[in-house]
């Protein structure tokens, strides 16, 4: 398993919101290439929050015969309306506390992390992912298990990276012959999406969180017994920048 953190932009408070509306919408979306696959949440801040939307979700897709009846490809399909609906409703809620921050940082509080397995382990349960995502949380300080003082935040899943997925109907022969791809698993993987800013509108600060976040695959490679992603590097914050400010003289 790996850990890949998307560096934070510069940007308010206040850009944050809409930032993390946007982003939230296309993690709930078709994709960029209407790659995503049966969108939900795995867990977030409060599992009550986690259940509602995901009971609203299941109820559409249910309305249409069932994942497998979805034409998850079509960016037209029905179930996607429902889905920006949800997806707009879960930006604002991870979203709240931002009216209370501090807003004397110029760095974006908005904290996106993708956790992705080995393409040979197959698909997690939403279980197990849930539990991925709620130690990375912890273990980075941003949301640690039972904590007052915890930032909002979601894990969302939409099926395999990379993967090429026939229609449904449609055999792989004449997928292949469609697309001149033959069809592909792809890996399974996760985003987790948090807004840090604590409940009395104070900043948190993700301190090594590459660091936790590569323990934190070691940790699931351990309990669900997954291959091996690359071993964890340490490195000093902000010697990289240093070193070449020095070469240059």
């Amino acid at each position: 398993m790996i850990g890949k953190i998307t560096p934070a932009g510069i940007g308010s408070a206040a850009d944050a919101g809409g930032s993390t509306r946007r982003l939230i919408a296309y993690l709930l979306g078709p994709g960029k290439r209407n790659e995503h696959h049966d969108p939900r949440l795995v867990a977030s801040w409060d599992p009550d929050v986690t259940t509602a939307y995901n009971t609203r979700i299941a109820a559409a897709i249910d309305a249409l015969g069932g994942t497998d009846a979805v034409a998850w490809t079509d960016p037209d399909a029905a179930v996607w309306t429902t889905l920006a609906a949800v997806a707009g409703e879960v930006g604002t809620d991870v979203s709240w506390l931002l009216d209370l921050a501090d807003d004397s940082s110029t760095r974006l509080p908005l904290w996106h992390c993708s956790l992705v397995a080995d393409p040979a382990d197959g698909e997690l349960s939403d279980d197990q992912w849930a539990a991925i995502a709620a130690r990375a949380m912890h273990d980075t300080g941003l949301a640690r298990y039972g904590a007052s003082d915890a930032v909002r935040w979601v894990a969302i899943r939409h099926g395999r990276n990379h993967a090429r997925r026939p229609e449904a109907g449609e055999s792989s022969e004449a997928f292949t012959a469609r697309t001149g791809h033959a069809p592909a698993a792809g890996a399974d993987h996760v985003h987790v999406v948090a807004v840090l800013v604590r409940p009395d509108g104070s900043r948190a600060r993700a301190s090594n969180d590459r660091w936790h976040v590569q323990g934190v695959c070691r940790w699931a490679e351990e309990q669900y017994d997954l291959t091996a992603g690359p071993a964890a590097r340490r490195t000093t914050p902000g010697r990289g920048k240093a070193e070449a400010q020095a070469a240059r003289g």
